[in-house]
Formats: C-alpha cells, structure tokens, sequence
C-alpha cells in the first residue's frame, strides 16, 4: 500500500510522480474525480491501472482520497492511498472463469447462457423483436472418442466452438450445455415474425454447413506420436424464435431441444423449427 498527500492547487493538480505512473488510458478519469473531491462534488474511490518504474506488466490499483480542509474552509491537502490488488482481480476473473465459462471450448455454460437468454429476451420486450435459439447436437461425436479417447473429442469440440463464433455476431451467445451439445442465442433479430424465422434460419443452415465441413485433427496418441485424424461429423439443429410473450426461458431451451431431437430421429445433418410447441422442418 502506498500513501500519497499534496496540496491542491486551482485548475491543477500538483501530483507528480504519482500521476506519472497512472496508465495514460486512466489519467483523465483519476484526474476527473481528484478534482470532484476538491471541488466537493463527489468521493475519491476508484480502481485503475499503474505503469511500474521497472517497465513491468501493469498493474490494477484500488485508490481512496479523502480532501483536509484548513481553519477557513478551504482545500488543504488531499490525502490518500493506492493499493496493488492485481492478484485479487486476477483471482476473480479466474472465479468468474470457472462459474460462467466453459473450461474446454471457452464459451458461456449453462449458468451464463440463461443470463444471456434473459438479457436477450428482455432486448426483444423493450424492442418489441423476435431473437431465436438454437439447440445443437453433434451427430457423429461418439465414433471418434470411442476410436481415438477423450483428447480427440476435446480437440473437435473446440473446433465446432470456433466455427460457431465464426457464423454469427458479436452480440449473439455460442454456449456448451454439456457433452457434445451447444446452444446459441440470437438476439435482436427483427420485429415481423416471417423475417425473423427466415433470418434464424438462414444462420441456422450457415451453422449447418459449417459443422459438416471435414475436421482434420492433430492427436497425440501412446507410443505412436502425433497423428492427423479426418473425421466427418454433422449437427442435428433444433430452432425455437422467441418475443416478449415469451417469458419462461427454460421453457425456451427445452422447445428447442424438442427440436433438435426430431432433427436427430430423422437423420440428423438438419434444421428443425419449433414453431407454437410444434416442429417444422425447413425445407
């Protein structure tokens, strides 16, 4: 903990070397709220980033300032503290990591999703929209982890991952549920409910051909060294579109696997709609 004090001085601040070590994208917001202090228009609590003497990494600062006053009245002195909590935050976000992320494929789990879902549902009340939600399962996933273990089905999870952040946007949520199963929520599609099942399906299909594209897979195996595995492996896609008379978002997930389930009974490699509890198949 470092303690820091200098007079305040009209329109400036006579901080020296400690506004030398605050990171330049910082600057202005502790500059900002030192003189709210002085000015007393507010409080002097606030995180932010320091450069080290030494050139290394930065690091995250939690910073108090409270402001001395002399016999008439007028600022004094601030004074204050900077503390180093870098270890903590890094501690949080690796929490944070744990609890909403998906440690193999690094998408939201199932905690985060219905957050998402939530928001996203909320967004289609406010806006008066459609969002959709599709519900994925991967079609010829046992095969390959029965042949070649467990690491060369985590290797192809993590590829059908990156291939569906790459089919959609940056607002909309790519989810692993669990096994070889993801979901993904579009939000704020648009308000005609013909557009926006056209729209959901449109990704939906770009889904579709993105995951059944060959995967080629560098497998390290016992006593044989690296290897290069083709495997061939397609989605059963369940689609469900959802507004603001839509409210019950578990009920949300489970239409859409409903869907992805009569995907999967007829053959899988296929988009179905859950379309008022009941299924359509996009032709």
């Amino acid at each position: 903990m470092h303690i820091f004090g200098f007079p305040p001085v009209a329109g400036s601040l006579p901080i020296g070397r400690f506004e030398a070590c605050i990171a330049g994208q910082d600057r202005q917001r502790v500059h900002e709220s030192l003189m709210a202090l002085i000015a007393d228009e507010g409080e002097y609590d606030l995180e932010f980033s320091v450069m080290p003497a030494d050139g290394s990494a930065q690091r995250i600062t939690h910073s108090i300032g409270v402001l001395e006053r002399d016999a008439t009245g007028k600022p004094a002195l601030v004074l204050g503290f900077v503390q180093d909590i870098t270890e903590r935050k890094r501690m949080e976000q690796s929490v944070r990591q744990l609890a909403f992320f998906d440690p193999l494929t690094a998408p939201p789990n199932r905690r985060l999703l219905l957050d998402r879902l939530g928001q996203a549902s909320a967004a289609a009340e406010r806006s008066d929209v459609f969002g959709a939600l599709l519900y994925l399962d991967l079609d010829n996933f046992k095969p390959l982890n029965d042949r070649y273990g467990h690491d060369a089905g985590d290797l192809l999870l993590q590829v059908v991952a990156r291939r569906l952040k790459e089919c959609v946007r940056e607002v909309d949520t790519v989810s692993r549920v669990g096994g070889d199963e993801f979901v993904v929520v579009l939000a704020g599609l648009v308000a005609d409910p013909s557009d926006a099942r056209e729209r959901a399906g449109m990704i939906a299909e770009k889904v579709r051909l993105a995951l059944a594209m060959p995967y080629l897979l560098d497998i390290q195996q016992k006593g044989t060294g690296a290897s290069r595995v083709a495997h061939d492996c397609s989605a059963s896609i369940g689609v469900v579109l959802f507004s603001k008379q839509h409210r019950n978002l578990e009920g949300i997930v489970k239409w859409a696997d409903a869907a992805m389930y009569r995907s999967k009974e007829d053959g899988g490699n296929r988009v179905t709609f859950m379309i008022e509890r009941r299924t359509q198949q996009r032709p």
